[in-house]
């Protein structure tokens, strides 16, 4: 394999310009050479190298003589490239998630006598769609039903423990009807103890493993349950004025 031209590759798919790549390349082979050259051996013009130094001067790629900018020249190690690489790639990710946290509003009707939408999710695609609720506009989520049981093997702990954090971030508050304790169920009570939630355990006959959310500032229901083989959890998104408006009202009488 030839080193340089896998350099050279690498360097332009960094985002480098051509007489960048040039001139790094050849300062990386001659360590202490000047601008001139660098500007002879490259074959590229003058004022063209000047841009290119200075640029590669800004990214912390190369340096010169501190009392001549023009003499030698070294070429630093590529640890700064690649830190920037990493956080450019840590900011498209996040500008990904938050285009999809916009998607998913956008795509919802905001007309009340549409047909209601409803979306299926199952495993890890349901847990990531309630931790998007979490981050789109609502004031306030109306939640009941049989925590405990959906939760039986303790892993949704950890994403409802995000979910609070969202809330409280954006303001949020929440209102609880719990069908059934136990250690699951107070670890997100007790976790959540101390902000803005009220939650309220009421024995009840049916104990069917399910939590609904229904979220005041817009039209959306969100529906938690185990598949029938009970080894994935399944959830289901309503988009209904009708159905989320029954579900704040019902959950609200039973807390106050």
């Amino acid at each position: 394999m030839d080193i340089n031209l896998h350099l050279h590759r690498l360097l332009a798919k960094a985002g480098l310009k051509t007489e960048e790549v040039l001139l790094y390349s050849y300062i990386l082979e001659h360590k202490g050479c000047s601008i001139m050259d660098a500007i002879k051996a490259c074959g590229i013009p003058k004022t063209t190298t000047y841009r290119a130094f200075e640029s590669l001067k800004n990214k912390n790629l190369i340096q010169s003589n501190t009392t001549s900018w023009k003499n030698n020249l070294q070429a630093l190690s590529l640890e700064n490239l690649i830190k920037k690489l990493e956080n450019d790639q840590k900011n498209t990710r996040r500008l990904i998630h938050e285009l999809k946290v916009l998607n998913s509003v956008k795509t919802i009707s905001n007309d009340p006598l549409s047909v209601p939408q409803i979306e299926m999710f199952k495993g890890e695609k349901a847990l990531e769609k309630y931790l998007e609720l979490s981050e789109i506009p609502w004031q306030t989520n109306f939640s009941f039903g049989n925590w405990e049981d959906l939760n039986q093997d303790g892993n949704l702990v950890p994403v409802e423990k995000k979910f609070i954090q969202n809330r409280l971030k954006n303001g949020g508050n929440a209102y609880s009807y719990i069908m059934k304790s136990g250690p699951c169920t107070r670890e997100i009570t007790d976790y959540d103890k101390f902000e803005n939630r009220i939650s309220k355990t009421i024995h009840h006959r049916d104990y069917q493993p399910i939590w609904i959310n229904a979220f005041q500032g817009n039209n959306l229901v969100y529906l938690w349950r185990k598949t029938e083989d009970r080894r994935q959890t399944e959830g289901t998104l309503i988009d209904s004025k009708t159905v989320a408006d029954f579900y704040k009202d019902y959950i609200f009488s039973l807390l106050v």
